[in-house]
């Protein structure tokens, strides 16, 4: 990190002194002044470091992280558009909303996994995803600095992807596992 401020700061200098030096050679001004072209968050290649741009510039994302690693990310986006108006409402509404957008026929997640894992599957995605707006919540708040809200929706992105991606359930929990430790310990 260090590193990379020493280096823009240098190039911020050279590239100042020559423009100060092309300056007024002709008695006109000039009214641009120069500015590094910003990176877009989009551009970042690792989950994190996108996440944490985006938090820091308060962006939102083209396609949700979790989509990313789809063939087909419009289905995935539908998705997420489908269950957004739940994620206003609290409590036992909110769960309700939740099942309701997955197209639970059941009330419970056990009678419904006989039925429909694709259901099921996409309820635990919707309660995933609040997680993530929890992180967010706690970002704002001043209770998580970028680089620990960035590595916890990093990991809740990493098991969404893997339950989109239909891995097996051993693999899901182990992705789980490590995180439930993280948000014990970032999120009291």
């Amino acid at each position: 990190m260090k590193k990379v401020f020493i280096i823009t700061t240098i190039f911020l200098l050279l590239s100042s002194i020559f423009i100060y030096g092309a300056g007024g050679g002709g008695g006109g001004s000039s009214s641009k002044a120069f500015r590094p072209e910003e990176r877009s968050c989009e551009d970042r290649s690792s989950i994190k470091d996108r996440v944490q741009c985006r938090l820091e510039k308060k962006e939102e994302g083209t396609i949700h992280e979790s989509c990313r690693v789809l063939e087909r990310t419009d289905d995935c986006a539908t998705l997420y558009r489908r269950v957004y108006s739940c994620y206003e409402k609290t409590g036992k509404e909110k769960d309700e909303c939740f099942k309701q957008k997955a197209r639970f026929t059941y009330k419970t997640v056990k009678k419904e996994a006989g039925v429909s894992s694709e259901n099921v599957r996409n309820y635990l995605l919707f309660l995933l995803y609040d997680l993530e707006e929890r992180v967010e919540e706690a970002y704002d708040e001043g209770k998580l600095t970028s680089e620990e809200a960035a590595e916890l929706i990093s990991d809740i992105v990493e098991i969404k992807q893997a339950i989109l991606l239909g891995k097996s359930k051993s693999d899901v929990k182990s992705l789980l596992n490590p995180f439930k430790n993280k948000w014990k310990e970032k999120m009291r």
